[in-house]
Formats: C-alpha cells, sequence, structure tokens
C-alpha cells in the first residue's frame, strides 16, 4: 500500500509540474519501445494472477468480482490490482505519448500523470480496506459456514448445531467455534475430540473448538 500511495504522490507532483512548466517530448521511439515492452512483461502478470485467482474462485462456485472481495490471501488479489493498475497505466501513458505527439501540448502528459497518481491511490484504498477487514478477524463468507454447519451437523451424536463461528486469523486459515446441542446419553470427549481431529485435518481451517450446550427451549 505504501508503494502505491508513494508511486500516486509523485504522479501527481509530476503531473503538476507539468502543467506548470511543459516540456518538448524526446526520444518517441524510445518512448513507445519501454511503453510496450512494459505493457508485454505486465500483461504476462496479469494473465498469471488472474488464471490462480478464476482456479480460486472456482473451487470455491463464485465469479472473479465475488472472490476479490472475500479472499483470505491478499497476496495473489494485490498482484492482480497492481498488474491491472499497470496495464491502465501504460495505456494512459501510451495515449498521453501519442497526443503529445500530434497536437504539441504536453497538457496531455500532466492529465496522464495525474490520472495514474489518482489511479495508484485508489488501489491502495482498495487494498487498505480489504487488508483491514481481515485484521480485525473477518467472519468466513456464508457458504464456507454453511459448509462447515453441515459438516457438523452430519455428525450422528450431534442433534443440533446451537451455534458456528468461522473467523479468518490468516491467508486461508479459520478459527471455527461450535455450540453443539449433543444427543442424549452420547460419550462427549471422543466424539467430540473426534469431530475436532476431523475438522483439522481440513487445510484451510488452523484451530476448532467445540462446546456442547444445552438445548434451548
Amino acid at each position: 500500500m505504501g508503494i502505491f500511495v508513494v508511486g500516486g504522490l509523485f504522479a501527481i507532483a509530476d503531473g503538476v509540474q507539468t502543467f506548470r512548466r511543459p516540456e518538448p517530448v524526446t526520444n518517441v521511439p524510445v518512448g513507445v519501445a519501454v511503453l510496450l515492452v512494459s505493457a508485454a512483461l505486465e500483461g504476462l502478470s496479469w494473465r498469471t494472477a488472474r488464471r490462480q485467482l478464476r482456479a480460486e474462485a472456482a473451487a470455491r462456485h463464485l465469479d472473479l468480482g465475488e472472490y476479490l472481495v472475500t479472499s483470505s490471501d491478499p497476496t495473489p488479489t494485490a498482484v492482480f490490482l497492481e498488474d491491472s493498475a499497470a496495464l491502465v497505466g501504460i495505456a494512459l501513458a501510451l495515449a498521453a505519448l501519442v497526443l503529445h505527439i500530434t497536437t504539441g501540448s504536453a497538457v496531455w502528459d500532466g492529465a496522464a500523470s495525474l490520472l495514474i497518481g489518482l489511479l495508484l491511490i485508489v488501489v491502495a484504498y482498495l487494498l487498505m480496506r480489504r487488508n483491514l477487514a481481515l485484521l480485525i478477524d473477518e467472519a468466513a463468507p456464508a457458504d464456507i459456514r454453511e459448509r462447515l454447519r453441515q459438516a457438523v451437523a452430519q455428525e450422528p451424536w450431534v442433534a443440533e448445531v446451537a451455534e458456528l463461528t468461522a473467523v479468518y486469523i490468516g491467508p486461508r486459515q479459520l478459527l471455527v467455534l461450535a455450540h453443539v446441542v449433543p444427543v442424549v446419553g452420547t460419550e462427549l470427549t471422543a466424539n467430540i475430540g473426534r469431530l475436532r481431529r476431523r475438522l483439522l485435518a481440513v487445510p484451510a481451517i488452523a484451530a476448532a473448538e467445540i462446546t456442547p450446550v444445552e438445548r434451548t427451549q
């Protein structure tokens, strides 16, 4: 986030400087070549990040947009957003270069720098908002909680799942807390231990606690 904010502020400052003291464009072929090579490299990185995110989203039966706002691992999301912002920024820079050559005005360079700076700050805000939600132990999405509830309810000794909470405590790491109403006469210690081991066998579950409670009237 710091990289995005600092980069955005520098881009905005450069845009303001261009408006105040416009400079003629030089070495057009070099500029175009650098932008095209950058676009190709960023495009490869963007495609790789998108492919990974789409595979993870498909595993949860979500589209890409829904997965981006619910994923517990900020790293692939940050890479995808960074690459997306880079591709948009390169397109803006290339358009500004072409317009500068065509019109002879450096205003386009300044406008592109301002837009790129704002884009980077928006990306920083999106990442900050998502990471903040994870830092305060955001609950797992409803579909994951429902699958966990069903897994607990399928135990023959569980009469009812009174409450189940699942919160993120790290990337793809869940803390699961379940309050269950046991069948009368159930041997609790062995069954609770077996259910807990079953839950912990799931790679995404880092910790699990099962608490027997009485049925509420």
